[in-house]
């Protein structure tokens, strides 16, 4: 693992912010006015715009959602909304220099359809980019390279709380009529528990879309879909344990073109939350293949927090999935196991030192006997596999 060089992590830092700055530009007209406006107790930006019709009907107000005035990001963009433009030649000079230094890219597909769906609103309506694209963005976020045989995926899956879908009071162009201009193959493909809403889509390569949301029942997985009104009503499957993923997001870009800005979970939280998952895969080779990459990508963020001094923040994304009770800590413990030993190490000493630094009793979150001590944990837990 190599750390980028200091003129590659500012071109990164640089990027990210001129890619969501343009997305905000390209998304409200000049036109407009922005304004605040109060939800359950929280102030929210929205752009507001007089549109005229064609004369038959009277001027009407339309408002759309921008986010929340008490994000920094946000309200700077807002505050500088006339002064932003979309500085094309510098952002693709910025991508590729970052790809020269061997940053991931996705495949042109996929980086035209993440792009497609970005610039209709779909990470200023509070979605997040999970899974290896979100991956994919974290190397520049932390200053390193991290392991390519983990970036490669067939999926973008896209994750939203199902709570911001409804509060938001505005919806993103429907998602099936946005994929169809990138690639004319994109199919809809449904779920038989809910035959009314789309569940996804498909093009003729097998690229598949998919939106996720944090389950709210007490049975592991939904088996029909939550209907998303802030994305254009697709069908979301509602997941455990996504909730914490996808909690306190951060913002990156994947370096498709000139940088498309992206919102994906915090590095740390993908890396516990990929030690859960690895333990609830099912289903033969496939499903094997999966658990490796699942592994491989929890550890490689393991060293590249690691090098990049954030020990404490994933320390502390641990403790925190640790004290949700005796299934997440099974699940931890399990997923936590499969790990190389240098790799467990690293994350253990992340446990100790954040138990340490927030005066939190030590080795009171499996960690600080070694492997040996999660082994007798899950033995006294009743040392078997959670049930997936």
């Amino acid at each position: 693992m190599r750390s980028l060089s200091i003129i590659d992590q500012t071109a990164f830092s640089e990027l990210v912010e001129r890619a969501h700055d343009v997305q905000l530009s390209d998304q409200f007209p000049v036109t407009g006015s922005f304004i605040k406006l109060r939800r359950h107790n929280r102030e929210y930006w929205y752009h507001r715009t007089l549109e005229r019709g064609d004369g038959s009907a009277p001027p009407k107000l339309q408002s759309k959602y921008v986010g929340p005035v008490d994000d920094v990001d946000v309200t700077r963009r807002v505050e500088n909304a006339s002064e932003l433009k979309a500085d094309y030649v510098a952002r693709r000079k910025l991508a590729s220099q970052l790809r020269r230094s061997g940053l991931p890219s996705p495949s042109a597909t996929e980086g035209e359809t993440i792009e497609k769906l970005a610039a209709n609103g779909l990470f200023r309506l509070r979605a997040t980019l999970v899974g290896s694209h979100a991956f994919q963005a974290y190397g520049g976020l932390l200053g390193i390279k991290l392991d390519q045989a983990t970036y490669r995926t067939d999926d973008i899956d896209i994750a939203q709380f199902y709570s911001i879908s409804v509060l938001v009071e505005d919806s993103m162009t429907d998602i099936g009529n946005l994929l169809v201009d990138v690639d004319s193959t994109f199919k809809p493909i449904f779920n038989a528990f809910s035959p009314n809403l789309v569940a996804g889509y498909r093009n003729k390569d097998g690229l598949k879309i998919e939106v996720l949301t944090p389950n709210r029942g007490d049975a592991d997985y939904g088996r029909g879909l939550s209907k998303m009104p802030a994305l254009g009503n697709i069908g979301a499957q509602a997941l455990p344990f996504l909730d914490f993923l996808i909690y306190e997001p951060v913002r990156s870009v994947v370096l498709h073109g000139a940088g498309v800005g992206v919102v994906v979970p915090a590095p740390q939280r993908f890396a516990v939350h990929k030690l859960i998952l690895s333990t609830r895969r099912q289903g033969g080779m496939q499903a094997a293949s999966k658990v490796s990459k699942d592994l491989a990508q929890s550890a490689s963020l393991i060293r590249g927090l690691a090098e990049a001094k954030q020990d404490f923040e994933l320390g502390a994304a641990w403790m925190e999935a640790w004290r949700r009770g005796p299934k997440w800590r099974k699940h931890l413990a399990i997923g936590s196991l499969r790990l190389r030993d240098s790799d467990f190490g690293l994350l253990e000493d992340a446990v100790c030192y954040a138990e340490k630094m927030t005066g939190t009793e030590l080795r009171s979150h499996g960690m600080g006997d070694g492997k040996e001590g999660l082994i007798d944990f899950r033995r006294r837990m009743g040392g078997v596999r959670p049930q997936t």
